[in-house]
């Protein structure tokens, strides 16, 4: 992945930024994604798979846009196939 950062005039904001893509990044882990074990976005530290009402609050606000990959994983782990 490649380094994700911001840099303004505020260090406040640039602070703020950093330990929120900091705690994105941290809760990106393996995960089941049909067939395939790919990361995937949990919810966080402590969960074992993707929840459905997180992950499209998750991959709408940021990690649609910061990690498009491990965001269409998520949205695509929380589905179930049926005949």
């Amino acid at each position: 992945m490649n380094r994700i950062f911001l840099e303004t005039d505020n260090r406040q904001v640039d602070t703020a930024f950093y330990l929120a893509v900091s705690d994105l990044v941290s809760n990106i882990r393996p995960g089941e994604n049909g067939d395939v074990n790919a990361p995937v976005l949990m919810a966080g530290m402590g969960y074992e798979c993707p929840w459905v009402r997180d992950t499209a609050i998750n991959t709408h606000h940021a990690a649609a846009l910061l990690v498009p990959d491990v965001a269409r994983n998520s949205l695509l782990s929380c589905l179930t196939e049926e005949n």
